[in-house]
């Protein structure tokens, strides 16, 4: 009897010992803090015309403003269209819009207005209390492969994952020290519009924050850490006021990586202190979105170019040009 009881206390005593070192149920979802939100309208004015003989099966694809799965640092609060046959097509976590008509005739043209409003914060992310974990609890692969512009495969990107990550014992010690390495490495230079690769960007050791966030997301996946691409716009609250303002100046790149038992962390590699001169690592960018700054989230796609197909005659080939401006303000 005593020997049952013993175990008993036993077991009572390691189921303690294990609660206290595993994360609490309501760790299951990434933990943060949101702080100074604000609530912003943006208008999309997307036009298509024809500057040629007459379209007809009329297909226009474009990206937008991605309305569900966002990051929880924006909530969409409302959202409009000037035309009621909008389709939305998704892939690999990508929003597309798709806008279709019969014909359009030489020298017409059609204009799509989206209208957003969405609420916005600052965030700290809560991840000192998870730097004891490891491995992977992600069900999505794809964040790890390479693909263009991302070439995780590389020797080259591999052996520095292995060289940035020795002796890091954690994928957010190891994420830290990759950002660490891309945030001092890099020179930020404005004016690369082409040819943004990972591995281009190493060799050439600068670029536009596009580059900065290939390099760290070629890589984290070399080193075994979920990253992706996001897409968005970035400014200081104070610059955007209660009237419309374009808003294409500040379009701006970042990353987003998969932490166990955290979920999916801001990470901006792009900007970094001067200190008498010296460059010097901006940790501040690292699972967080300081108060008096803004990310602007857009979508998770790198492709922002609108696509068209149409059927024409030959003796009469349609020409479709399409021109996009976003304003914003805030309400």
């Amino acid at each position: 009897m005593k020997l049952k009881k013993y175990f008993y206390l036993k077991l009572f005593i390691l189921v303690l010992i294990v609660s206290f070192f595993l994360p609490h149920p309501s760790y299951g979802q990434t933990r943060y803090k949101l702080k100074r939100g604000a609530t912003y309208q943006v208008v999309c004015r997307i036009k298509v015309a024809n500057q040629g003989g007459t379209a007809n099966n009329l297909v226009v694809r474009f990206s937008s403003f991605a309305v569900s799965g966002l990051p929880p640092y924006q909530k969409l609060i409302s959202f409009r269209s000037s035309v009621d046959s909008l389709l939305v097509e998704k892939k690999n976590g990508e929003q597309l819009l798709v806008y279709k008509q019969k014909k359009l005739g030489s020298n017409q043209s059609i204009e799509l207005e989206l209208v957003y409003t969405f609420a916005n914060w600052a965030i700290e992310y809560e991840l000192s209390a998870y730097s004891m974990f490891n491995g992977s609890d992600f069900p999505e692969h794809r964040y790890l492969l390479p693909e263009e512009g991302i070439e995780s495969e590389s020797e080259i990107i591999k052996m520095l994952a292995k060289r940035l990550t020795q002796n890091k014992h954690t994928d957010l010690a190891k994420a830290k020290s990759i950002f660490r390495f891309v945030n001092d490495y890099f020179t930020y230079r404005e004016g690369v519009k082409s040819g943004h690769s990972a591995l281009k960007a190493l060799t050439k050791r600068y670029g536009i924050c596009e580059d900065f966030s290939l390099v760290y997301i070629a890589i984290c996946r070399a080193a075994g850490i979920p990253a992706r691409f996001v897409s968005g716009f970035r400014f200081e609250p104070k610059v955007i006021y209660q009237r419309f303002t374009e808003i294409t100046k500040y379009a701006h790149a970042w990353v987003e990586i998969y932490l166990p038992v955290v979920g999916w962390v801001t990470v901006d590699p792009t900007f970094k202190y001067m200190v008498g001169g010296r460059k010097k690592v901006n940790y501040d960018f690292f699972g967080r979105i300081a108060a008096d700054d803004r990310h602007l989230f857009y979508n998770y796609s790198r492709q922002q170019s609108i696509k068209s197909s149409w059927e024409y005659s030959p003796a009469h080939p349609a020409k479709i040009k399409t021109t996009t401006n976003i304003f914003i303000k805030r309400l």
